[in-house]
């Protein structure tokens, strides 16, 4: 039998059917349900029919494992997505509905339900799901059947890490501290601690930090005292939201910190699955999850929010919830500290990306938090400001951000840069890489398409700095050219094309060449491509880019162009199937070996393209996108 994660333990049963671990009375109130067609099981699934077993039995024993439907009327993995308390407790999908699910109005999620009005979803499959959420984590309801597949992937991962945690040795399995901090919250306090007990990983301590609450918050939290792994904490007087978490911090005494505001839940293996992936990848600072977005009188969840890892949109804007972060207590120290008391909006944003820019961190696709919208009114959204809190992390942004000395080059490189008219990129370029770099590590070359004087006698005196320069009267297309400059480079260096309007950062050279030379498989490298705040091309590439701040458009849903992201991704290297010649970093013996990109008079289609398809189908070789390097492009 196939091994399903979601099966914790095999079904109670008095009585068997012969040789087969399914029961009799399992068998005959899926048989008489209506909702197994057999002929329909028997036509869908092939094997099943070849198997020589009663259908019935095969749904039970393996066809569920498989992802099967019993009919047209139930969708497997769409009730496991949907509801991931029946994935964790291992039971089959129909018969928990047939039991319990029916009577609590749940969902059946029909197959094919996309094909009855449904929106088709950019993705098929659990490998695409994740390279879209690089760009776009949320994902509205309804659920497509491709959505609710992903979500019981992520069922299943969760489980699997939840058991890691709790079969590790109780002196190697981590305390974690979980810190809740409270304000007037009477009426959903004990729901959000009442979850929290419910853990299946029990080494935790629950610190509740009332924050001067003027309503029975204390009394409706105080009762679960009794249990020896919570505490509650009572301030005097109201500081704030970052006042009482950084109390609840100051009390911890595990190796792991979590939060868990007192309006939102988690389901059973949410503290077992973080820390599942903690012991799986011990080098990590940092790690957050996935989460259902839910409204109070909505049955089901309206979105389900979970974003791999993209160290370029979190600067954007926040994609990951506080109530499905984790970080080691180490690395508050690291990051400079806990939460800032002086805002008063985006505090968790503001914490988190101080731990992601110092600590390494990773995304767990795992399902395990529930965020409520309006289980309480006295909410932050709700009664805060935000323009005050976006000012001051737009000014923090802004700040250059303290990184190591880039390592010297190893080999040569060629920087060409196809200009038109832009006098003061040009300045800005030739000033940082002049200044920067000898002739015998980086040589200049630029090829101007029809500049008018002022830009011309300016790159004609370059000439005495061994600038390399080609003139054309005519506005050529961009392969022309590049590959009239790539004609000037001297043999043997490396070629990084610069757009119009392009500028490297500091050590983005450097970055890009470690890039590409850190595997023999890979001839092309990308940095983050920055776009100014409010650029019109912003939201085609990135569709939900808050229009306040810069915007990455490297990774971009219009070229659609993630090839492949890992499934516990690290934020670092991306492998894409298409690289924006704004700026592109690619070894010489690939640039020879392509022979140049096809001119627009001789392919009417993309020559970018064409070669990215040459490297990666042909050569056999990787295109990566590293966000180690970056560019700002300002055309």
């Amino acid at each position: 039998m196939l091994f399903n994660p979601f099966r914790k333990k095999p079904p109670e049963s008095a009585s068997t059917t012969a040789g087969r671990g399914v029961s009799s009375v399992d068998r005959a109130e899926v048989a008489e349900s209506g909702l197994f067609r057999e002929d329909w099981y028997l036509n869908h699934y092939p094997d099943a029919a070849m198997a020589g077993v009663d259908p019935v039995s095969h749904y039970l024993e393996n066809g569920a494992a498989l992802g099967y439907d019993p009919g047209p009327g139930f969708s497997t993995c769409g009730y496991w997505g949907r509801y991931p308390d029946v994935a964790s407790a291992g039971m089959n999908p129909l018969l928990h509905y047939l039991r319990h699910g029916r009577d609590e109005g749940r969902a059946t999620g029909p197959a094919g339900r996309e094909r009855d009005g449904f929106d088709r979803k950019p993705y098929r499959n659990f490998s695409e799901f994740l390279r879209h959420s690089l760009l776009q984590p949320l994902v509205k309801a309804p659920f497509s059947e491709d959505d609710l597949c992903s979500f019981a992937v992520m069922g299943r991962i969760g489980a699997q890490l939840a058991e890691r945690a709790l079969s590790c040795p109780d002196s190697e399995a981590p305390l974690v501290s979980v810190v809740m901090p409270a304000f007037n919250r009477e009426t959903v306090i004990a729901e959000a601690i009442a979850s929290v007990l419910l853990q299946s990983y029990g080494r935790f301590e629950l610190i509740v930090v009332d924050d001067g609450s003027t309503d029975g918050t204390v009394s409706a939290a105080l009762p679960h005292a009794a249990d020896p792994r919570v505490r509650v904490e009572r301030c005097p007087e109201r500081r704030g939201v970052s006042a009482a978490r950084n109390r609840g911090i100051a009390l911890a005494k595990g190796a792991l910190i979590a939060y868990l505001d007192s309006d939102n839940t988690w389901l059973p293996d949410y503290l077992g699955a973080m820390v599942g992936a903690f012991l799986q990848s011990p080098e990590i600072e940092a790690a957050y999850s996935g989460q259902y977005i839910c409204r109070s009188e909505e049955p089901e969840p309206v979105a389900v929010r979970f974003g791999s890892y993209n160290k370029s949109l979190l600067r954007n804007h926040n994609y990951i919830d506080l109530n499905c972060f984790m970080h080691r207590s180490s690395a508050l120290e690291r990051a400079g500290g806990g939460f800032c008391e002086t805002l008063t909006r985006l505090v968790d944003w503001e914490l988190i990306l101080r731990i992601s820019r110092s600590c390494p961190m990773v995304s767990v696709p795992v399902l395990q938090s529930n965020y409520f919208h309006d289980r309480a009114d006295n909410t932050i959204t709700r009664t805060e400001t935000l323009a005050p809190a976006l000012e001051v992390m737009t000014k923090r942004l802004a700040e250059p951000v303290a990184v190591d000395p880039p390592a010297p080059l190893a080999g040569p490189v060629a920087v060409v840069v196809v200009n038109r008219e832009g006098l003061e990129p040009l300045h800005a370029l030739v000033d940082d890489l002049c200044g920067t770099y000898s002739r015998a590590d980086v040589e200049l070359i630029v090829v101007d398409n029809g500049s008018s004087a002022p830009v011309r006698d300016y790159l004609e005196s370059l000439r005495p700095m061994g600038v390399g320069l080609v003139f054309s009267d005519l506005d050529c297309d961009f392969p022309s050219a590049a590959n009239q400059g790539a004609a000037l480079a001297r043999p043997g260096a490396d070629i990084l094309f610069l757009g119009a309007g392009s500028l490297p950062g500091r050590g983005a050279v450097e970055a890009l060449q470690a890039a590409v030379y850190a595997s023999p498989d890979v001839a092309i490298s990308v940095p983050q491509i920055v776009v100014p705040a409010g650029h019109a091309d912003a939201g085609m590439h990135v569709p939900d880019t808050l229009d306040a701040l810069p915007c990455d458009v490297s990774l971009s849903l219009r070229h659609r162009n993630v090839a492949r992201v890992g499934t516990f991704h690290d934020g670092e290297r991306v492998e894409l199937d298409y690289a924006p010649f704004s700026c592109v970093y690619i070894k010489r013996e690939v640039w020879d070996r392509c022979g140049g990109l096809a001119a627009d008079g001789d392919c009417p289609v993309s020559p970018e393209r064409i070669l990215c398809d040459y490297v990666r189908q042909v050569l056999g070789m990787k295109i990566v996108y590293t966000p180690a390097a970056l560019a700002r492009h300002n055309a």
